[in-house]
């Protein structure tokens, strides 16, 4: 038997499952060593397993079928002979490393190629963040997850995580070439100069946020954006007056007080205007007067054509073009506050009449930094204070005797403003109230400013327990019940009351019934008899279609974009399947534009799902819109033309049969 036990037992590789061992035979083997035996024994469980090795001259084995991240003691001894065994050598101590790991004896264990070590040390797929790591990566050993080469653009709230989110704005988290966190001081290093916070949204003290980078808050620009502030105060009061002025002149209110003036110069001073009359008369020529008439004449034609073309072809139209605008805009992947790399357009703040959209065609920020906050107070309380202030004009003008036989008339005009409000904003208001419970987490967060739970609209809120955040859920809660619910119940209360009426034909209407049904003309008015209830279903359709990035969460980073999208997109095709199937236009050329446009919704999601760059994307989209306007016109004029041809042709026929 051997008087000494193998030499310099050890492991050189220690895998998930698999160890190398490796010795050198006893230094007096008292003759021919003939094998070995290798005792295995997992700590926390006494069954050994002896494993023999007769392969003498390589002195090393692999062991396998071993336990991951588990414990065992080993030792070994040699053999003479047939079953000449000599003593054990000293026991090693092994553990096996987690999945997809490595070690040597001389280091802890690492990350094999393919993988990185994550926080907790265990091995992740780096497939899993290809989306945000550059090219040729994971390709060596020992990749950890501060070592990961994340691609400019994209941001991690710790060194620790293995998150990685693409920043709203990616040129504020850009970086020369590949950016790792292991040589990185501080979080805010991801970020470009003067950035900082949350997907480096936020701007360092002294500069102010705008559509490109930070800008410093100098004197001169304060001035500036307090300006620009005043500006949109006085838009915002411009449209409420302007709304408030739509009532009263349609009620024919002035016509009125034109009437009554008009009397009153009679009375006073019939002879002086009898004379200013006739000197009038007589410095005019004949062919002026005529001129002057023949004018009048042809633009009060001109102006009646257009009103009629335009209620005939475009009034239902423009309203189909409103409700894709909301949609559209609030399909772009704009899901943060400070996405501001697009900007905002008229065009979307005319659709929407969000005060998020008119701040943002102006620079206000190193004046008053406005918050998600902000943006819900205005965008409630200013619908409810115009509502507030078209109740107290109808109750104050009504009030007056003079003016008490045009109540319905006003009454009717101030229920289709409020329908016209409640229309353009219902999308954007319900999504900003909503959002408002919408709060994102961080398993792990580094520095002062990042924090472990988030506003995901606005980044700069938390979402952490506080006495301001409960009042603003309070604040939030009851607005669901005012806009959300509040309007799609006044549009359906408001139909469901007069749904007899449509039952009936038009000759057995009393004119009471006429002036009732006269009231929700603006929400029946594009529908068939059958479907006046249509309206109410599209305030729905618009909702549930727009925010379903808001709704839908997805489980990891990767997909984050790819399960709303589809489901976005599920909502396209039911929405095109009941448009198909019910045929609620009373105008064949509505629905063809209704339909389109909701075709037209499917690429703008298609897009989201491809990765392109921002300079691509915004081709695309100006596309979309410049091809939705080409077939609201096309179809419109194309109707007009038939129209005429049919008028033209009509006409000939009645002239034939005359001769």
């Amino acid at each position: 038997s051997p008087l000494d036990a193998p030499q310099h037992f050890h492991y050189e590789t220690v895998q998930d499952r698999e160890a190398t061992l490796s010795w050198k035979e006893p230094e007096y083997p008292n003759g021919d060593v003939t094998g070995y035996e290798i005792e295995v024994m997992e700590l926390g469980n006494f069954s050994v397993n002896k494993v023999g090795n007769e392969n003498t001259p390589q002195r090393f084995l692999e062991l396998s079928n071993l336990d991951v991240v588990t414990s065992y003691q080993i030792r070994i001894r040699a053999r003479t002979g047939e079953s000449n065994y000599g003593p054990y050598s000293d026991i090693i101590e092994l553990e096996t490393c987690p999945e997809n790991m490595k070690k040597t004896s001389n280091s802890s264990c690492y990350a094999e190629i393919g993988f990185f070590e994550n926080s907790v040390g265990f091995a992740e797929r780096c497939d899993t963040l290809g989306f945000a790591l550059g090219v040729g990566y994971c390709l060596t050993e020992g990749t950890t997850v501060q070592t990961l080469p994340i691609k400019p653009g994209f941001w991690r709230p710790s060194k620790m995580s293995s998150f990685v989110w693409k920043c709203p704005d990616q040129t504020f988290c850009s970086q020369d070439g590949f950016n790792s966190l292991g040589n990185l001081t501080d979080i805010n290093d991801q970020c470009k100069d003067t950035h900082q916070g949350i997907f480096c949204s936020d701007c360092i003290e002294g500069y102010a946020l705008n559509r490109t980078t930070c800008t410093l808050c100098t004197d001169d620009v304060f001035t500036t954006h307090k300006r620009a502030f005043v500006t949109v105060m006085i838009i915002l009061l411009v449209v409420m007056v302007v709304g408030v002025l739509k009532i009263v002149c349609a009620s024919h209110l002035f016509d009125e007080c034109s009437s009554g003036l008009h009397g009153q110069s009679l009375n006073g001073g019939l002879i002086k205007e009898t004379a200013s009359s006739s000197r009038e008369i007589s410095g005019r020529s004949w062919t002026k007067r005529k001129l002057q008439s023949s004018w009048k004449i042809w633009f009060s034609k001109l102006g009646a054509s257009c009103r009629d073309t335009f209620n005939l072809f475009f009034k239902v139209k423009i309203r189909i073009l409103f409700g894709f605008a909301q949609v559209f805009y609030a399909l772009l992947p704009r899901q943060y506050y400070w996405d501001t790399e697009k900007g905002a357009s008229v065009l979307e703040f005319v659709t929407g009449l969000s005060p998020k959209d008119l701040l943002d065609l102006f620079e206000i920020r190193c004046y008053y930094d406005t918050s998600h906050y902000d943006i819900l107070l205005l965008y409630t309380l200013l619908p409810i204070t115009f509502i507030g202030v078209v109740v107290s004009v109808y109750a104050c003008i009504t009030h007056y005797r003079r003016a008490s036989r045009y109540k319905e008339q006003m009454k009717r005009e101030s229920i289709t403003t409020v329908f016209y409000l409640t229309f353009i904003i219902y999308p954007g208001v319900s999504r900003v109230i909503l959002q408002t419970f919408m709060c994102e987490d961080f398993e792990e967060a580094d520095g002062d400013f990042i924090t472990t739970r988030f506003l995901g609209v606005d980044t700069r809120l938390s979402c952490e327990d506080s006495n301001e955040r409960l009042f603003w859920i309070w604040y939030a809660s009851i607005m669901v019940l005012v806009f959300p619910i509040g309007i799609l119940f006044m549009y359906s209360f408001s139909l469901y009351q007069r749904s007899s009426l449509f039952e009936k034909d038009e000759e057995d209407l009393t004119a009471q019934d006429v002036e009732n049904k006269a009231m929700v003309r603006f929400l029946t008015e594009p529908y068939r008899t059958g479907l006046y209830w249509f309206e109410a279903y599209e305030l729905v359709r618009k909702l549930v279609q727009s925010y379903t990035n808001t709704w839908v969460s997805a489980p990891n980073a990767a997909a984050e974009d790819i399960i709303p999208n589809m489901f976005s997109l599920n909502i396209c095709f039911v929405s095109v399947f009941i448009l198909v199937y019910l045929k609620p236009y009373k105008d064949d050329g509505d629905f063809w534009f209704a339909l389109l446009s909701l075709l037209l919704l499917m690429p703008l999601i298609q897009m989201k799902m491809l990765d392109l760059s921002s300079e691509q994307f915004t081709i695309g989209t100006n596309w979309l819109l410049g091809l939705e306007f080409l077939l609201m016109f096309t179809i419109g004029f194309a109707q007009l033309r038939c129209s005429r041809k049919r008028k033209t042709s009509i006409r000939m026929a009645m002239g034939s049969k005359i001769i």
